[in-house]
């Protein structure tokens, strides 16, 4: 007699089933990547954008005038 586990009340496991091998799914053309804002339409979204993509830049510059000046 088995229970719902597919053990029988001697304690003995039945034995396992062969599954099918796993193939994953194939990659997708286009990988998920950001899309780059290029051309003359390039226009920052927002202005919190904006700060992250010129204030870095803007810092590294004053440090590089900074360091050069010593």
């Amino acid at each position: 007699m088995r229970d719902d586990h597919g053990d029988d009340r001697s304690g003995v496991p039945a034995p396992e089933q062969p599954t099918a091998p796993y193939f994953p799914p194939p990659a997708p053309d286009a990988p998920m990547a950001p899309v780059l804002r290029t051309g003359p339409d390039r226009t920052p979204r927002s202005t919190a954008s904006l700060v992250l993509e010129v204030v870095p830049f803007l810092v590294l510059a004053l440090v590089v005038i900074l360091v050069a000046s010593r």
